[in-house]
């Protein structure tokens, strides 16, 4: 499934329009719309709106750790570092408030410059530029991105961000808006459809008795959501490099751990097993 957030209608409506997305009558917190493959939740400017809106939409639907997640939105350009109306991929992303930083993890490619991102909880003019570390600004990534992360893996979560403005939000028409989204999409929609497709190849790396083994073995260990995005991409490396992997497995089915802290130590045996060269 892709998952996409948007924080305002007018940016979702292209998309609604380009994918045939209907409207989830049933839910009431947030506007959702959806098709076979693809769900899309408005989720209200601003940080804690992004953050709660990214939380619900895993909660209602659930999620896989082969699902992808795609913030879409508008974005200021700080020092015109970037020409209007282009896409953008979000290389770090930064909490102005906090300062904590993101790095996405990009190992796929994509026809997209690539940014460095600092989320606002208020809206900033052209005069508060010299308070800003990022080359564009919004109110919504770092908080899109960090609650995402706790569902899925990072390479499966991207922000891609569209110049409108210099720091200058109040020449920003909802028109102008929902314009340069719909002109925007065919290029997004390529990269969606092979990021995909990508995804694909890669689940059909492990077959399905190695996932239930290691699925058995982050219930066994007690593993936090963490450790199973870890596990899972060490033992996804370790196929690929040894072509081979249900010996290591099959060592560790047995184990049973009745304390986090117990399993956190086991995972570190595997951990260092299956990082072997």
């Amino acid at each position: 499934m892709v998952y996409v957030i948007t924080a305002m209608y007018c940016e979702a409506a292209p998309i609604i329009k380009r994918f045939t997305l209907k409207k989830v009558t049933e839910i009431r917190h947030f506007q959702v719309f959806k098709n076979d493959s693809l769900v899309l939740i408005v989720s209200g400017v601003g940080p804690v709106k992004a953050a709660a809106a990214t939380a619900f939409i895993f909660a209602y639907y659930g999620c896989s750790l082969e699902d992808i997640l795609i913030n879409i939105g508008i974005c200021g350009s700080v020092k015109n570092k970037y020409h209007k109306n282009e896409i953008l991929l979000c290389s770090k992303i930064i909490d102005s408030s906090t300062k904590f930083e993101y790095y996405p993890d990009l190992i796929f490619n994509s026809p997209f410059r690539e940014a460095v991102l600092e989320t606002f909880p208020k809206v900033v003019e052209k005069n508060g530029a010299g308070n800003v570390q990022g080359d564009i600004i919004d109110m919504e990534g770092a908080y899109i991105y960090g609650a995402a992360s706790i569902f899925l893996y990072q390479h499966n979560i991207h922000i891609i961000k569209i110049v409108s403005d210099n720091m200058e939000p109040s020449s920003v028409s909802a028109e102008y808006i929902e314009k340069v989204i719909d002109e925007s999409l065919d290029k997004i929609q390529n990269w969606i459809d092979s990021r995909k497709s990508l995804n694909k190849n890669e689940q059909e790396l492990l077959s399905k008795e190695e996932l239930e083994k290691i699925k058995l073995i982050e219930h066994n260990l007690n593993l936090s959501e963490t450790m199973k995005i870890e596990l899972y991409k060490l033992a996804l490396n370790y196929k690929i490099r040894k072509l081979e992997i249900n010996n290591e497995l099959d060592s560790y089915l047995q184990l049973k751990c009745s304390s986090r802290k117990e399993g956190k130590r086991y995972f570190g045996e595997i951990r260092k097993r299956l990082m072997e060269l």
